[in-house]
């Protein structure tokens, strides 16, 4: 997480296309709130969601991150 972009402090949402868009209706409500926690946590590493350049999250220890199960 080294090189972090300091105005990455928000995520940029299209209000329109998020609550009229295809992911309402794709999407259960609590796997919208993992969508928007996954986008939160790309922020904090210029896009990426991973432990370090070379090693992706496991599973668990991402659930824990995000506070869901690993099934959600």
């Amino acid at each position: 997480m080294k090189n972090r972009d300091d105005s990455m402090e928000w995520i940029p949402l299209w209000i329109d296309k998020w609550i009229f868009g295809s992911t309402r209706i794709e999407l259960q409500p609590d796997e919208r709130s993992v969508w928007v926690d996954l986008m939160a946590v790309a922020s904090k590493d210029n896009g990426y969601i991973r432990a370090n350049p070379d090693t992706e999250y496991p599973p668990q220890q991402l659930a824990g991150l995000l506070c869901i199960s690993e099934e959600l």
